[in-house]
């Protein structure tokens, strides 16, 4: 009988112990993680800067464990503001915005801040900048300083006191095109330039290809031509097809006008190993958009962000390192 007592003990000990481990191994089990959704919302994705940053913020979105909310305004600013309403119902973590419009967005900016969503600039800088939390920019400034060098290096070449350059001219209500265009009348009023046209073309490849025809045509003359985005050249190298002045640098030296640009897309990179662009200024969008994502963590962890402009390295090209592999440009292509 007590042997029977003493088993039926050790059985309800046994059962007492595997209930008590089932407790704790409960108790420690970890929650599922809440998912992170981080918006990414661009103005369009017609060219390959705003579809290599794209790419940049997704792939490190990827590695940081964060879900991307995709949103393409297709460069209608009142849709823009619609897709950052909703995303801001949603309860994202974050928004990342390269903007339609500059001074439209601004609503936006405000209503981030007011949820308390982190806004991280990407690109280009809304009209006010009192409620980002922080911004992936190009210097543009540096990006000019290095192009308006190579023009002067060319004039001091060819022995010339002045060079006649044409300048075109981006959009002045994104401060891109404005930074750009403030860089190389500065840096060509202190080098001695004659800038013979300004051709504005509001970032739109009808009128920069129009108005630079005309600008041609009204100054043969013109020796260099200051291109402020890859993404105006094929306008340009058209407009110089047309009015017979486009020659390459490695055939015909003597016709060539000196042209140099921005960005360092693929279609720069093919025309700098043409002979047609003379220099161009390497603005890594892959990089923008990995540093964009950077900041929207730092904003999601509320992590302190020293400076609130990040700017992306520039890195000068030409045809000597064109074929550079890592190149944005050269990687974007494959």
């Amino acid at each position: 009988m007590r042997g029977r007592t003493m088993r039926i003990v050790f059985l309800l000990a046994g059962f007492a112990l595997f209930f008590v481990n089932g407790l704790f191994a409960t108790g420690t089990k970890e929650a599922p993680k809440k998912e992170i959704v981080v918006a990414v919302c661009q103005a369009n994705l017609e060219s390959a800067f705003p579809q290599a940053e794209r790419i940049g913020a997704i792939n490190r979105a990827k590695e940081l464990g964060y879900t991307v909310l995709n949103l393409v305004a297709e460069g209608d600013a009142s849709k823009q503001a619609s897709q950052i309403e909703n995303a801001i119902s949603k309860k994202v973590a974050a928004v990342v915005c390269w903007p339609v419009d500059t001074k439209a967005i601004v609503a936006s900016v405000n209503a981030c801040k007011e949820a308390g969503i982190p806004y991280i600039a990407l690109s280009r800088m809304p009209a006010d900048l009192t409620n980002i939390t922080a911004a992936a920019v190009v210097d543009n400034f540096g990006a000019a300083t290095i192009m308006t060098a190579a023009i002067n290096d060319y004039k001091t070449k060819m022995g010339w006191s002045t060079i006649k350059v044409i300048e075109l001219v981006g959009d002045l209500g994104d401060q891109n095109a404005k930074e750009r265009t403030q860089g190389y009348q500065a840096e060509a009023k202190r080098l001695g330039f004659t800038t013979v046209a300004q051709v504005p073309t509001e970032w739109n490849a009808q009128k920069a290809n129009e108005g630079l025809v005309a600008a041609l045509n009204a100054n043969p003359d013109a020796q260099a031509v200051y291109i402020p985005s890859d993404y105006l050249w094929p306008a340009t190298q058209s407009a110089l097809k047309s009015v017979g002045k486009l020659f390459s640098n490695k055939n015909e030296p003597a016709k060539h006008i000196f042209a140099v640009a921005m960005d360092g897309d693929p279609n720069g990179l093919q025309a700098l190993r043409d002979g047609y662009l003379d220099i161009n200024v390497n603005q890594d969008p892959i990089m923008l958009g990995q540093l964009a994502m950077d900041l929207a963590r730092k904003g999601i962890e509320k992590q302190s962000i020293p400076n609130t402009m990040v700017p992306v390295e520039n890195v000068p090209i030409t045809v000597a390192n064109a074929d550079t592999p890592t190149f944005w440009g050269n990687v974007f292509k494959k």
